[in-house]
């Protein structure tokens, strides 16, 4: 797999001028999300209050981030 900046190309999401903009953007933002959540709560070993103090985050937003990407 090619490597740019340190990132795997494939990392890079696909551009579609075919597809509505707000269409993709919406689809990154949510792979963003899931991704970012992910790795924030494995850092944090599950601890929801570490994770949203270390994100800069409400607790209860980031549980409604976790809902609403279906991870709780």
């Amino acid at each position: 797999m090619p490597v740019i900046d340190g990132q795997l190309q494939e990392d890079k999401p696909q551009i579609d001028p075919d597809r509505p903009y707000r269409t993709q953007r919406d689809e990154w933002l949510r792979e963003f999300e899931v991704r970012y959540l992910e790795c924030l709560i494995a850092k944090h070993g599950g601890n929801i209050t570490a994770a949203a103090r270390s994100a800069e985050l409400d607790r209860a937003y980031l549980y409604r981030l976790l809902w609403r990407n279906q991870m709780r």
